[in-house]
């Protein structure tokens, strides 16, 4: 569905700086509760779309900001963890296309899910959970808020073209590690260049 990742790139990658007040523990506790509720939900074969989508969204949230609190807020450290997730991703997906097709009931309860009626569409939560630590290591290095969107918007928006060449089940993590190394990239370069035009 166009435009779908774009939205969810920008709320969660928005989503540390909302919970910014919030204690860990009771992150914690709330990550514990969606955790709860998603796994019974599953273990009862309950299809309540679009209920579903409410603890994915909330392990998403809660599980994100504390990774982004836990990381070292330095490029290194975040980098070598979304190389590390992003092959288990790319495992994951591309094992999982060999095997049988997960149940409807899993789907609803692994993916954010939107259906309409002209389409459904869906991302993974660990996908959201990193975009929301992203955001969380971006807010840790002092940045402003919009910068920590940017690594998971440029990273799905780099989906739309790939799918073309790929297969439509893609693995988009590593897509999140490019939209990181982007975004290092610009906020290294863009304060030199401002200093050198004002020093002209």
């Amino acid at each position: 569905m166009p435009g779908l990742y774009v939205v969810l790139a920008v709320v969660f990658g928005l989503v540390p700086s909302a919970l910014a007040r919030a204690a860990s523990r009771v992150l914690i506790a709330g990550l514990a509760l969606f955790v709860a509720l998603d796994a019974a939900g599953l273990a009862a074969n309950l299809r309540l779309y679009p209920w579903t989508d409410v603890p994915v969204a909330g392990i998403a949230a809660c599980g994100g900001t504390l990774l982004g609190r836990g990381m070292p807020p330095r490029f290194r450290p975040m980098a070598l963890l979304l190389v590390a997730l992003g092959a288990l991703d790319t495992v994951q997906v591309f094992a999982a296309a060999m095997t049988q097709v997960p149940s409807a009931t899993a789907q609803l309860y692994s993916m954010f899910v939107v259906s309409t009626p002209w389409a459904d569409s869906g991302i993974g939560i660990f996908d959201l959970l990193v975009i929301a630590a992203l955001g969380q290591h971006w807010r840790r290095r002092g940045r402003n808020p919009l910068v920590g969107v940017a690594p998971g918007l440029i990273g799905l928006l780099l989906t739309y073209p790939a799918v073309v060449f790929l297969p439509n089940s893609l693995p988009l993590i590593p897509f999140l590690l490019i939209g990181y190394l982007v975004t290092e990239l610009l906020a290294r370069l863009v304060p030199r260049l401002r200093a050198r035009q004002a020093n002209r």
